[in-house]
């Protein structure tokens, strides 16, 4: 008989319909564990009241890690995909960067920018959000210019992992911002 609560495992959703799951953490930090596909990271977690146990993969641990939830921390977590085209998204829902946190590095500012008073984790959330409704909106006129074959999450999240990793913000290809258009 197992003796932690339950296995809570996250619903896979997509970016045109995510879906949260806000988690509050029980422990500062996860226990390593070594599962079937590797190493994992068990947590335990409250999710509307109820104790649960999430065995996160590497990928959904650094996602945790990133924001430096503490005990007691609530965080909202979201599942885009499934497989190896999962990523996950987790914000704290305080807004805050943890108690010994360094300033949230966004890659979108620009440095002229840096000075302006930092958004919060649930805005940059949002906001990158709205960069992967982009990037999806890109992978759709792609794939219907080169004739509709492939698949449009994996498409729209290379296109996103694209401009993150070159610093380009995908908020500048809507509205009447041509700065980003070239």
């Amino acid at each position: 008989m197992s003796n932690y609560p339950p296995i809570y495992k996250f619903e896979a959703t997509s970016a045109r319909d995510p879906k949260s799951v806000d988690i509050t953490l029980k422990y500062d930090t996860p226990k390593e564990t070594e599962g079937k596909y590797g190493t994992q990271y068990r947590y335990s977690v409250a999710i509307n009241g109820d104790d649960y146990t999430i065995f996160a993969t590497p990928g959904l641990h650094k996602a945790i890690q990133d924001t430096r939830g503490r005990a007691n921390d609530t965080l909202s977590v979201i599942r885009i995909g499934e497989g190896k085209d999962t990523r996950w998204d987790v914000v704290r829902l305080d807004g805050s960067q943890g108690a010994n946190a360094d300033p949230i590095d966004d890659p979108f500012l620009a440095p002229e920018e840096r000075n302006i008073p930092k958004k919060t984790s649930q805005t940059i959330f949002y906001d990158n959000l709205k960069r992967y409704e982009q990037a999806w909106i890109m992978a759709e006129r792609f794939l219907t210019k080169h004739g509709g074959q492939g698949d449009l999450n994996a498409v729209s999240f290379t296109f996103y992992k694209m401009a993150q990793d070159a610093g380009y913000d995908l908020m500048n290809e809507e509205g009447n911002n041509e700065a980003g258009k070239q």
